[in-house]
C-alpha cells in the first residue's frame, strides 16, 4: 500500500506547519534567521565534525529539531489538561520536521546559486573588457597561460569583485541583496555575497581566458 501524502508533503499536519512558516511574514522571516543560524551551528556540531554526520544531514537535523521546539513550545498554545491539546499534541508529533528543514534548506542553497550566476553574468561583462581588438598575441598568451597556471600576479591583476567598494559607481553587497529580494539584515546575507563574488571572479576568469584564446587562434 502507498503511502498516503498530501499537497506533495508526508501529511497534513506537516504541509500545514510548512504553509504557515511560509505565507505569514513574520513566521516566514524568524524561519529564515533561523535557518541562516541552523547552516552555521551545524559547521561546528560534534558529529559533523567526527564524521558521524555528512554537513547536508547536521543541517538538516540542526535546523529540523530548532523548528521544531521552536513551534511546539514558543508558538503553539497552552491549552492545558484538555482534549484540545491532546488532538494538537498528536498532530505536532505527526509533523515530518525533516521534510521541513529539508525544503528550507533547498531555498537557501538556491538561492545562493541564482547568487553565483549572477555574480557570473556580471563577471563576465567585466572580463569582456580586458583584451578587445588592439591586444597582442603575446598578451593574450601571458594571461592565458597565467590562468592556465594560476599564477597570482595574473589572476591579482585581473578585475576584482565590484563589493570592495573601490569604484564609486559600482555595485554595493545591498544592491546584489536587493536583486535577490533580500536586504542585509538577513541571516544568510554573508552566505550570499559570498556565493555573488565567487561566481563573479568565474566569470571573469572564464571571459578573459575565452578572450585570449580567440585572440590567439
Amino acid at each position: 500500500m502507498s503511502e498516503v501524502t498530501y499537497n506533495g508533503w508526508k501529511n497534513y499536519p506537516t504541509w500545514a506547519v510548512n504553509l504557515w512558516l511560509s505565507n505569514d511574514e513574520f513566521l516566514y522571516n524568524e524561519t529564515r534567521e533561523r535557518v541562516g543560524w541552523a547552516i552555521g551551528r551545524a559547521a561546528a556540531h560534534c558529529a559533523v565534525a567526527d564524521g558521524v554526520w555528512t554537513a547536508e544531514q547536521g543541517r538538516r537535523f540542526v535546523l529540523a529539531d530548532d523548528l521544531k521546539q521552536w513551534v511546539t513550545e514558543e508558538l503553539a498554545p497552552d491549552l492545558g489538561a484538555t482534549f484540545a491539546a491532546d488532538l494538537l499534541g498528536y498532530a505536532f508529533g505527526e509533523v515530518d520536521w525533516n521534510e521541513i528543514a529539508a525544503a528550507w534548506l533547498e531555498e537557501a542553497d538556491d538561492v545562493c546559486e541564482r547568487a553565483s550566476e549572477y555574480g557570473c553574468r556580471v563577471g563576465t561583462a567585466a572580463g569582456s573588457w580586458v583584451l578587445d581588438g588592439n591586444s597582442s598575441e603575446e598578451t593574450a598568451r601571458a594571461l592565458l597561460e597565467g590562468i592556465e597556471d594560476g599564477d597570482p600576479m595574473v589572476l591579482d591583476s585581473l578585475p576584482s569583485s565590484p563589493l570592495s567598494g573601490e569604484w564609486a559607481d559600482s555595485l554595493t553587497p545591498a544592491d546584489v541583496l536587493a536583486e535577490l529580494s533580500m536586504d542585509e539584515d538577513d541571516a544568510r546575507a554573508d552566505d550570499v555575497l559570498s556565493a555573488f563574488e565567487d561566481g563573479y571572479s568565474r566569470g571573469v576568469v572564464d571571459e578573459v581566458a575565452r578572450s585570449a584564446r580567440a585572440i590567439i587562434g
